[in-house]
């Protein structure tokens, strides 16, 4: 569980990378700006008024990377701490509901102010969920994308033509089912395996 808390955080950061390159890549073929730099967090600490200047950001766009800049970088600041300082989460405690963790002396306690684990939902000891945490990290990877898509529709008086009118994609994974779920992970924090699995089969099958 410790591997996987560590990757969870790891892709989180490459994520945010990725969409910066994204950016990068529309201001290329757009409005032919300086190019911008491939990591989230130079661009994102840069001024307001900098994004404007030294890179020709739309109010839009500039308003995107200010209102992630601090979730990012509280979350990044766990990521380096993982992979560059040699931290690693200390103890994991196995329910039979799910995994959970010391909200105040681990690793991740510094996402107490993001208030992830509402005191009636800790088990003894205050030892909050996990799913939680790594739900958190999913949820805000799709709101971020969402957010971002919104953004870049603003910055153009007139969009491009579609590539085929009409028409939809419509993307399948073995994780969907945990997608769809997301809020109820959110709320209800511990849920045994079983339940998990009974319910995801249930999304699964043809005639759900």
């Amino acid at each position: 569980m410790t591997s996987e808390i560590e990757y969870a955080f790891a892709n989180h950061r490459s994520f945010y990378d990725l969409l910066n390159r994204a950016v990068k890549e529309v201001l290329r073929h757009t409005t032919g700006a300086k190019e911008l730099p491939d990591s989230f967090r130079k661009v994102a600490q840069q001024e307001a008024k900098q994004l404007v200047e030294k890179f020709g950001f739309p109010d839009p766009l500039v308003d995107f990377y200010k209102s992630k800049e601090r979730l990012f970088m509280m979350l990044r600041g766990i990521r380096d701490n993982i992979l560059h300082h040699g931290k690693t989460p200390d103890f994991v405690y196995h329910f039979s509901d799910g995994f959970g963790l010391s909200i105040d002396r681990h690793l991740l306690a510094t996402l107490k102010p993001l208030g992830l684990w509402p005191d009636k939902l800790l088990k003894e000891n205050r030892i909050g969920s996990l799913l939680v945490v790594l739900n958190f990290l999913a949820r805000d990877m799709f709101d971020t994308m969402n957010v971002l898509a919104q953004r870049l529709k603003l910055c153009f008086e007139k969009l491009p033509a579609p590539v085929a009118e009409g028409y939809s994609t419509y993307l399948r994974s073995r994780l969907t089912p945990h997608l769809i779920r997301s809020d109820e992970y959110a709320a209800r924090h511990w849920i045994k395996p079983e339940e998990i699995l009974k319910l995801t089969r249930r999304e699964r099958s043809p005639a759900s």
